[in-house]
């Protein structure tokens, strides 16, 4: 199932119109809300769909924030 809503995801946003969505997703929505749906209803909930930094947009920038450990936080790697 997740390969076939990735395919109709990735035809709209390449800006195709699909021969066939499924019957519960109303074709005459806007493409973002068409992707949206798609996702909601058939992705999400089960599998992420392209769940990365770069594509989901609202993520802050990261920042490096270094803690110093005790010596005694250090664990034996045998010899590493």
């Amino acid at each position: 199932e997740f390969e076939a809503t990735n395919a109709l995801v990735e035809a709209l946003a390449r800006g195709e119109t699909p021969a066939r969505l499924p019957a519960d997703i109303d074709p005459s929505l806007p493409v973002a809300e068409l992707i949206r749906s798609l996702v909601d209803q058939y992705g999400t909930g089960r599998v992420l769909f392209r769940n990365t930094r770069k594509s989901v947009t609202g993520f802050p920038s990261r920042e490096l924030h270094r803690y110093t450990l005790p010596e005694e936080a250090l664990i034996d790697q045998g010899g590493a």
